[in-house]
């Protein structure tokens, strides 16, 4: 089985995502145009420390502990208003649905 590497789906993702504006004016003779809004986001690193079992990491990936602290510390004092501002955001421009990508 072939599977894509990460940097490779989202280059056609990506390049997917902008063509969609060049679809709709293509497409626009032939339908009633319609907008579309969505919000997209990209890798968050969303991380928790009650997510690890910390003896095994210390054991095998001893360098990934201030990363992976770093990152908790971040989900937990950041995400919080990212998320909030994202909402309202999102309200605004009466966004049909939320499209991550990368990591959660």
């Amino acid at each position: 089985m072939n599977y894509l590497k990460r940097r490779t789906f989202l280059a056609y993702a990506g390049t997917l995502l902008a063509s969609l504006p060049l679809a709709q004016v293509s497409l626009g003779s032939v339908r009633k145009k319609r907008k579309l809004s969505f919000v997209l986001l990209g890798d968050l690193h969303f991380d928790k420390l009650s997510h690890h079992d910390f003896n095994y990491i210390k054991e095998k990936y001893a360098k990934d502990l201030v990363q992976i602290e770093n990152y908790s510390k971040i989900t937990k004092e950041k995400l919080p208003q990212l998320f909030s501002t994202i909402k309202k955001q999102a309200a605004n421009i009466s966004s049909q649905f939320y499209l991550q990508l990368g990591t959660f």
